[in-house]
């Protein structure tokens, strides 16, 4: 499958990343990137509220709630993007693979999760800008996300270069980069990862 080549694992692993991302998102906006019985892209995710709890709850998998309400998974809802490996220094580590994927038509996204403290729509460039400012702080990963996807200006451009673009993938050397000389002039306080890394 394309996502198993863009991440460079094995079909069983390709499915289990998208069915995490599928959950993920459907557990944390309210998103969700399905299909009904008739092949139609589901267009109220907030109709399956009780379910979404008990996903998030770990009282339902999403399997079983697929299989409930006559949904489908489509792997063609979401596209590979990018996959980040914790540096080999740091004491815990994490293996984190991210995806893109339209708001489908007729859905809204929320914040009503317990693993989100506030909510919004922004535009990378706000989001940075605020960053640059000291108003938020931005984790490596997130900041380097965000600042591939400031370079173009809609769903349609950003789901283009997911498509176009080999999936960015890191290691312990990535932090040393010149792309990444912008986060570690701003989070100074951040500056023991390249040094971890140099080490």
């Amino acid at each position: 499958s394309r996502i198993a080549q863009a991440f460079n694992v094995d079909c069983a692993r390709a499915h289990a990343l998208t069915c995490a991302a599928v959950r993920e998102t459907f557990e944390e906006t309210g998103t969700l990137l399905v299909r009904d019985a008739g092949g139609e892209i589901v267009a109220d995710g907030h109709r399956f509220h009780r379910q979404r709890r008990q996903l998030e709850a770990h009282e339902l998998s999403l399997t079983d709630f697929l299989s409930n309400e006559n949904l489908a998974l489509d792997a063609e809802l979401v596209s590979p993007w990018a996959n980040w490996v914790t540096p080999e220094s740091n004491p815990i580590r994490y293996d984190t693979y991210f995806f893109l994927a339209a708001l489908p038509d007729g859905q809204r996204a929320d914040g009503d999760t317990s693993e989100a403290s506030s909510s919004g729509w922004f535009r990378p460039t706000t989001i940075l800008d605020g960053w640059r400012r000291g108003l938020l702080g931005l984790m490596p990963p997130t900041w380097a996300q965000l600042t591939r996807l400031d370079g173009v200006s809609t769903v349609a451009e950003a789901l283009e270069a997911a498509r176009n673009t080999p999936v960015r993938r890191t290691s312990s050397d990535f932090l040393g980069e010149p792309f990444m000389d912008e986060y570690f002039a701003v989070a100074t306080h951040m500056g023991h990862l390249r040094k971890r890394m140099n080490r």
